[in-house]
């Protein structure tokens, strides 16, 4: 799901776990590592308070999921009405958590009853706030399940990736840990991970005090034959970084045939030193105080990757290579010899996103 708001009252919570007793100290068989609290009463309790403090009722809720846990079918919809009444929001978006299967499919039947309240099946939910991207979901970006509503391999992550949606903040529940940030690994990169579940905090979590998930300086390097949207990707994920407030540049071979009239005229003599200004280029982004720095060329082979490579590393960034899979026929006229000759020896990059028109 997409969501997009402009107003700044938003909050994020997440597993409040009403009625769950062994989150309590005072019952034998309570977990080795609890809430704060003795009795689900005074858990209850609390959590109503703590929600009331700094919701209001004009604020709109995300919440990732888990209401309860050990309050009987029967009493599901009755529990929620209950607090449906007694909860401040003024919409609260729910995302499904891995103890809301029953809760969501009682509430389903009766969903009219609760016109505040959007269900949210999807494994994660797309907030874009003020132009800045959100990703939430109800697991951490490094958990992995068969069900798919873990993020396997980040997969999440990646389906914005492909598209060239760049993700500002991450933010999860599920984990029951006191940490309110942890890191997680996307690509060989250490990303920050909001956990808002309730021990976190023991209240909601405002938008302002979140953190975002801090790529360092990174070299976007996309690849791929004539005619597979490099450039049209590139550009795509330029503006949307610029759209966030991040520093960010774009550079490819191709613009060395452009004239001055817009025209674009090739001569392949020039090969090479269109090739060395935008190493060039690159080259001295990389000096500078860009925050991504993207490159679109062919990148055929891994030795037309090692430069950019070394320089990336040389000057502390990190490096995303995405390869576009698409075949839109050359714009550019190149001749499908030389085409089918860069498909045959197309090298596969480790690591690499793999970029398809459908994505």
């Amino acid at each position: 799901m997409k969501i997009t708001l402009d107003d700044n009252k938003i909050v994020f919570t997440s597993d409040l776990h009403l009625n769950h007793r062994k989150l309590c100290t005072s019952y034998e068989d309570h977990f080795d590592r609890t809430r704060k609290y003795a009795t689900i009463d005074e858990m209850n309790a609390d959590i109503e308070k703590q929600w009331n403090d700094v919701v209001d009722d004009e604020t709109t809720v995300f919440f990732l999921g888990d209401f309860t846990l050990g309050t009987p079918g029967g009493k599901l919809v009755d529990l929620f009405r209950e607090y449906y009444n007694k909860l401040h929001f003024k919409h609260m978006y729910w995302l499904l958590g891995n103890h809301d299967y029953e809760i969501f499919k009682k509430l389903s039947k009766v969903i009219d009853e609760f016109p505040k309240v959007t269900l949210v099946r999807d494994n994660h939910i797309l907030l874009t706030h003020n132009g800045v991207n959100y990703l939430l979901q109800h697991y951490t970006y490094n958990d992995v399940d068969d069900k798919g509503y873990k993020d396997s391999d980040n997969s999440a992550l990646n389906h914005y990736d492909s598209e060239g949606t760049f993700i500002t903040y991450l933010v999860h529940g599920h984990t029951h840990e006191f940490a309110q940030t942890t890191k997680c690994n996307h690509k060989g990169i250490e990303l920050v991970q909001n956990n808002v579940n309730w021990e976190s905090y023991y209240r909601p979590v405002r938008i302002h005090e979140l953190q975002p998930k801090d790529d360092g300086k990174t070299l976007v390097i996309v690849r791929g034959i004539p005619g597979s949207g490099k450039s049209t990707f590139a550009k795509k994920l330029l503006v949307s970084l610029q759209s966030q407030g991040h520093k960010a540049s774009h550079f490819e071979s191709d613009n060395f045939w452009i004239n001055e009239a817009g025209e674009y005229k090739f001569n392949p003599a020039l090969l090479g030193v269109a090739h060395n200004k935008c190493f060039n280029d690159v080259f001295n982004a990389l000096k500078g105080e860009d925050s991504f720095v993207i490159v679109s060329n062919t990148f055929v082979k891994h030795k037309e990757l090692k430069p950019y490579l070394n320089e990336a590393a040389a000057h502390g960034y990190n490096v995303s290579v995405y390869r576009m899979a698409n075949d839109f026929g050359s714009i550019h006229n190149v001749p499908m010899e030389t085409i089918n000759n860069m498909k045959e020896h197309f090298a596969d990059f480790e690591g690499e996103t793999i970029v398809r028109a459908d994505n």
